[in-house]
């Protein structure tokens, strides 16, 4: 039996074969696309230029905004109210017109519930059976938004609590400086930008840079001792006490930072002072004088009392 194709020419034949390859080709595409389309985790929304009426809607759609897809097609956005605020959607449209697309263009949705949500939409023109049509996701970032704030509101109460406490109080992360309050940075000699990125290491004296060193990386809480660097190079006994904590996927150590300059320098006073003290009592020729701890034992037993009593200091003691 003849072919129905026997009348055609070679020329035709190859031609009517691209034709169907094409259509074939384009096919698949389509169903790619819609098997993108509905497996797309984001809502999507297919609307028509020329009047904005939904023409399509994603299953993510549904589950966001809690209306199946069918209820919403030929209806616009507006109609549905899911534009919170009518001022968002003016800069969406003038931006769109401007610009041919949008990319994360930021703001906030109104669902079906009532329930507000903060996004970024992008829109993309797209022409579907010769009909001028928009493209545009909309991803719900209102966790993140919500974890921003709450990252926003801890760090203006470390600020009010840093501003107002006596100590110097620093934040670290991997050894290098992110926060300080304005007392560290007097205390240093530095201004507060200064201090943001460097090393801790350079803020520590040579000679008390081990110890840092290991009580930090064994993240230990102190209290300790050491010789704090200022900008002049001049050294500093601080007394620290710190605490390494997670903040989101970032690991921080908060240290107070102590000026031991002053108790230094009484306990210094205080042990001159006592030192005068004792020579003084230890050569007082025709005066005993003995000192005892609570429980009676001889803690002090100078000459007089060895002519005394008869017993030497080495025997006196304990």
């Amino acid at each position: 039996m003849d072919s129905q194709y026997d009348h055609l020419s070679r020329e035709d034949l190859i031609r009517l074969l691209e034709v169907r390859g094409q259509a074939t080709i384009e096919q698949a595409l389509l169903e790619r696309f819609v098997l993108a389309f509905h497996a797309c985790p984001d809502p999507i929304l297919i609307t028509r230029q020329r009047d904005g009426k939904i023409i399509e809607a994603n299953e993510a759609f549904d589950r966001v905004y809690g209306v199946p897809a069918p209820q919403v097609v030929g209806r616009t956005t507006i109609e549905l109210g899911i534009w919170s605020d009518v001022q968002d959607r003016n800069r969406f449209v003038e931006k769109l017109k401007a610009e041919g697309r949008l990319r994360n263009f930021e703001c906030v949705i109104t669902v079906h519930s009532g329930d507000h949500l903060a996004g970024l939409v992008s829109a993309e023109p797209i022409e579907i059976d010769g009909e001028a049509c928009l493209i545009v996701v909309f991803r719900d970032v209102t966790s993140q938004k919500k974890v921003e704030r709450s990252l926003r509101e801890s760090e203006e109460r470390f600020h009010n609590l840093a501003s107002a406490a006596f100590e110097g109080i620093s934040i670290v992360e991997h050894g290098k400086v992110v926060e300080v309050n304005d007392q560290l940075a007097q205390m240093l000699g530095y201004s507060r930008d200064e201090m943001i990125g460097l090393p801790v290491s350079q803020l520590v004296a040579p000679e008390s840079r081990a110890l840092v060193e290991n009580k930090m990386r064994e993240a230990e809480a102190g209290p300790y001792e050491h010789l704090a660097l200022r900008k002049d190079g001049t050294r500093l006994p601080v007394e620290v006490q710190a605490r390494s904590f997670d903040s989101g996927e970032r690991r921080l150590r908060v240290t107070s930072i102590r000026d031991m300059t002053g108790r230094k320098a009484a306990e210094e006073s205080y042990r001159a002072s006592e030192e005068r003290l004792r020579a003084t009592i230890e050569n007082t020729p025709y005066v005993a004088v003995q000192w005892y701890d609570l429980q009676g034992k001889i803690l002090f037993w100078n000459q007089a009392s060895e002519a005394m009593f008869g017993w030497k200091s080495s025997e006196a003691l304990g």
